[in-house]
């Protein structure tokens, strides 16, 4: 419960993405989160798509891939 009842918000040091949707949409998005949150920023990334977005950067996160856990075993 840090931070939550302060109106400061401590910057996202590490994100989970999960991507539902058009590809297309988070390739618009990505550069400026990118941007907006800095070097230090670790982006993770959960997609059912079999490649990397265009616009995600291997350096700063790791994809999971949903066909790569196909029971509740996994």
């Amino acid at each position: 419960m840090k931070y939550f009842l302060r109106r400061a918000v401590p910057p996202p040091s590490r994100v989970l993405l999960i991507e539902s949707g058009s590809r297309r949409i988070l390739n618009q998005f990505l550069p400026g989160f990118y941007e907006l949150h800095g070097e230090e920023m670790h982006l993770d990334l959960i997609t059912c798509y079999p490649s990397e977005p265009d616009a995600f950067r291997g350096d700063r996160g790791q994809v999971y891939r949903t066909t790569a856990y196909p029971d509740t075993a996994s």
